[in-house]
């Protein structure tokens, strides 16, 4: 695995949470929406099936999402770690930007007060002088 899929992993961790979350919160809201009539006359259990099938799904995310937000702050710390050992203050900084907060290329520029452009080739050159540290 090169560097910069290394610390990519976080992005797409952090990104995958947050679908996690999303699709928990779609089956809270039908969970919400699934009723049981109560009637005289035996019918089906689908009301009452549904929604233990959403309350079971819910209880999975949940737990799949704890197991990631274990992995993510583990992986996050090992980038800190490799981060906070580079010699280049501006490079640090690009990179905890990008890979522990999750800023895009425009807004690293804007918070750093430099071109996009010059964020690109910084960029490049942080991640060269991390790659030595990391692999």
């Amino acid at each position: 695995m090169n560097v910069k899929s290394y610390l990519n992993q976080a992005r797409m961790l952090d990104k995958r949470i947050d679908c996690k979350l999303e699709q928990v919160e779609r089956l809270r809201a039908l969970a919400e929406r699934t009723t049981t009539v109560l009637s005289s006359q035996p019918k089906g259990t689908s009301g009452t099936n549904r929604m233990e099938y959403c309350v079971q799904k819910i209880w999975e995310l949940e737990r799949e999402i704890n197991a990631d937000i274990d992995k993510l702050i583990d992986l996050k710390r090992e980038i800190q770690d490799a981060v906070f050992h580079m010699k280049n203050d501006q490079y640090r900084t690009l990179l905890e930007y990008r890979y522990l907060c999750g800023n895009t290329w425009e807004k690293i520029a804007e918070k750093m007060d430099i071109e996009v452009r010059w964020v690109y080739q910084l960029h490049g050159r942080a991640l060269q002088e991390i790659s030595i540290r990391t692999c």
